[in-house]
């Protein structure tokens, strides 16, 4: 698979991410690299624990990371969860979170097919 072939499949946009970065090799980089970060683990684990305020700011770098890299159905998915964090009290819909993992699990699968 492509780099723009996994953008297909994950529900990103391609073309926006070569309008920011400009450079296929260095969207490859970064794209591998996403599934190093940390943020949906701090996610999922802060809201177990229910700290909102870490669920929070994990939620918002998980959608900046997202955003930056033109990952939409994932990003379209953080952004309700991000904001109904944002005052650090439990979310009034936790079944955000389902569709969060939903999409990054796509992302995540997506990432492998064109590492190996």
């Amino acid at each position: 698979m492509t780099v723009e072939q996994c953008y297909g499949y994950i529900g990103g946009d391609y073309a926006e991410v070569m309008d920011r970065i400009q450079e296929p090799n260095l969207i490859k980089r970064c794209v591998v690299r996403f599934v190093e970060d940390p943020s949906y683990g701090e996610l999922k684990k802060s809201l177990s624990e229910k700290n909102y305020s870490e669920a929070f700011r994990a939620a918002h770098t998980l959608k900046g990371i997202c955003q930056n890299l033109s990952f939409t159905a994932l990003f379209e998915a953080v952004n309700p969860l991000t904001e109904q964090l944002r005052d650090g009290t439990e979310p009034a819909d936790m079944s955000l979170f389902d569709k969060v993992t939903e999409k990054y699990n796509i992302t995540i699968r997506g990432i492998k097919e064109i590492t190996e």
